[in-house]
């Protein structure tokens, strides 16, 4: 299938301000850009002080990795001796998994996974309902909406040198259905006829004795209203129709609140101080100086400030929630 392109005569104001929406779009190109306005879809304006924190569960999981190795060579040194039956899968909220892990102690082979269960848990809701922005759609009134409307009326009033550009069309179906609009209308017959009145009126003006100011205004009159009647028959210029479709288009923004930034920036504190006591106690298993009861007290220490960490992040989720 051959591709299909928009030709059109551009100038440097207007390739200079495409550019220009199209990183603040977070379009990777121009081309993507313009296809997105024809396609009519919705432009997302990015925030420069937007910090995504939104795959914390991702972040993770090298780490849990890191513990599960971990809680491995414990078990080989520290056994279970009061076993317990304890099968997380039975309690379905994490608030009621909390509170049955507490009958866990380190030494029971439920505990680490236990926890990480929780944990993963506990990022997850942290991902998909606290971190994810929110999408906010921008009125008529937003600063940046009205800074664009005029940036495009006085791009339409450009008289620059202008040079031809291509662009090629990503979906035809779109593209065809949004020009349409453009399509010239024949008149209709009460068109037609005022149509035919007004050129009339111009004949007869020149016949009557009337001031020169006088004529002037009554033929710009005239022209006003003809082009008014006939607007429909004159198809606008590719780059009228580019700048048009941009005037039209919709905008929004991604964002977090005021509410939602104080808990990632709690949450991911903590995580960071956790994931650095991993870190720590994964060097020191590897430290040849290191007694092996050294190395048993390192990570059953991190195991229980894997479950205070657990339980701070859930009383943090669910205050919040």
């Amino acid at each position: 299938m051959s591709k299909k392109f928009f030709h059109y005569s551009t100038n440097k104001e207007v390739e200079q301000y495409l550019s220009e929406l199209t990183l603040k779009c977070g379009f990777r190109h121009k081309t993507l850009l313009i296809n997105a306005i024809f396609n009519g879809e919705v432009l997302t304006v990015q925030s420069g002080d937007l910090t995504l924190h939104n795959n914390q569960s991702a972040l993770f999981a090298p780490n849990a990795q890191q513990l599960l190795d971990l809680d491995t060579q414990l078990r080989v040194l520290l056994p279970d001796t009061y076993p317990v039956d304890f099968d997380i899968s039975q309690y379905q909220t994490i608030e009621d998994k909390v509170a049955a892990a507490e009958q866990l102690t380190v030494r029971n082979k439920q505990f680490l996974p236990t926890y990480l269960h929780i944990l993963q848990e506990l990022l997850l809701v942290f991902d998909f309902e606290i971190a994810q922005p929110q999408i906010q759609q921008l009125s008529e009134d937003d600063e940046f909406v009205k800074a664009h409307q005029e940036k495009v009326k006085a791009l339409a009033q450009s008289n620059s040198a202008k040079s031809k550009r291509r662009i090629s069309v990503s979906n035809k179906f779109r593209f065809e259905k949004t020009m349409t609009q453009f399509r010239t209308k024949p008149l209709n017959k009460a068109q037609e006829e005022a149509l035919s009145v007004v050129n009339i009126a111009k004949l007869q003006l020149k016949d009557i004795a009337l001031s020169t100011p006088v004529k002037t205004t009554l033929l710009q009159d005239f022209d006003r209203a003809k082009q008014r009647l006939t607007a429909t028959q004159t198809s606008p210029s590719q780059l009228d129709k580019l700048l048009f479709l941009l005037s039209k288009a919709k905008f929004q923004r991604l964002t977090i609140t005021e509410q939602n930034k104080k808990i990632i920036m709690t949450l991911t504190k903590e995580l960071a101080e956790l994931n650095q006591h991993i870190k720590a106690c994964h060097q020191a298993q590897n430290e040849a100086g290191l007694k092996t009861k050294q190395k048993v007290i390192e990570i059953v220490e991190l195991e229980q400030l894997l479950r205070q960490s657990v339980v701070r992040t859930s009383f943090a989720i669910d205050a919040f929630i």
